[in-house]
């Protein structure tokens, strides 16, 4: 995570007119004893990337990822400088 803090910061430093649209994902929850097939982790995720429409639910809001009204969420980027607000969580099971 540390390695893509600085790559998304010099990215976010170089002047462009071009946009640039990255996600990652962090898989965590996978059952004890199954082997992970990152690939088909990747598929899952572009699948809502591209249609989060056809996946009602998949896509989780910053607002709603509170547990109290109190919360206050920040973005790791933030120590960095970069201020683009907390992004959505994708929750998708295959």
């Amino acid at each position: 995570m540390v390695a893509a803090l600085y790559l998304i910061k010099a990215i976010n430093d170089v002047i462009s007119t071009t946009k640039v649209r990255l996600f990652e994902g962090f898989l965590s929850f996978k059952q004890k004893g199954n082997r992970s097939n990152h690939t088909w982790d990747v598929v899952l995720l572009k699948e809502v990337v591209d249609d989060r429409f056809a996946y009602l639910g998949a896509v989780v809001d910053a607002k709603s990822l509170k547990m109290t009204k109190t919360d206050i969420l920040k973005s790791v980027f933030l120590s960095a400088g970069i201020d683009t607000g907390v992004p959505p969580i994708i929750m998708r099971n295959g």
